[in-house]
């Protein structure tokens, strides 16, 4: 039991390749801003979820090289931090974004999405899962409203590595 702990441990850490932060964009007209909200069934501790922009070339289960981490979400692993938990402006643009969750022991799931960010728009990434026996995870975007709600959209392209 011991040897997968650490196997699994290496995987994650070698997920995490050379990940720089997304370069930080002022609010403006022009910026577009993304926000991203989890909600994950899974052990109580070390949950994390990091938002990362890759390329097109980036593929299921492969470690990262070279992309920017838009966002970490963190649930009770004090080895990691959070980033960008509220939000955060972008430029506009084809974004592609895997989404990957890793807890502990119990289960990891990568999702792939593309979207089209516009100028002053704001978007909301929303994944749900279940991070018991492997893993599974799914992700909606939503884009808000000139009413003030933020209302289903579409991803440009979707996959899940978990299927």
């Amino acid at each position: 039991m011991k040897l997968k702990h650490i196997i699994l441990a290496l995987i994650s850490i070698s997920l995490a390749g050379c990940l720089t932060p997304y370069e930080k964009v002022e609010p403006s007209k022009k910026a577009a801003f993304l926000k991203f909200e989890r909600s994950l069934n899974g052990p109580l501790l070390g949950t994390i979820t990091r938002y990362v922009k890759v390329d097109d070339k980036q593929k299921c289960r492969e470690a990262y090289s070279e992309h920017k981490l838009l966002a970490v979400q963190n649930q009770g692993n004090p080895l990691v931090s959070d980033l960008n938990v509220d939000g955060l402006y972008v430029n506009p643009g084809d974004f592609r974004i895997q989404i990957n969750t890793v807890a502990g022991v119990r289960g990891w799931c990568d999702v792939f999405v593309e979207l089209d960010v516009k100028s002053g728009e704001k978007y909301k990434i929303v994944t749900n899962g279940n991070m018991y026996d492997r893993g599974t995870c799914s992700s909606k975007l939503y884009k808000l409203s000139d009413s003030g709600t933020y209302e289903k959209a579409e991803f440009k392209k979707y996959q899940e590595c978990n299927k």
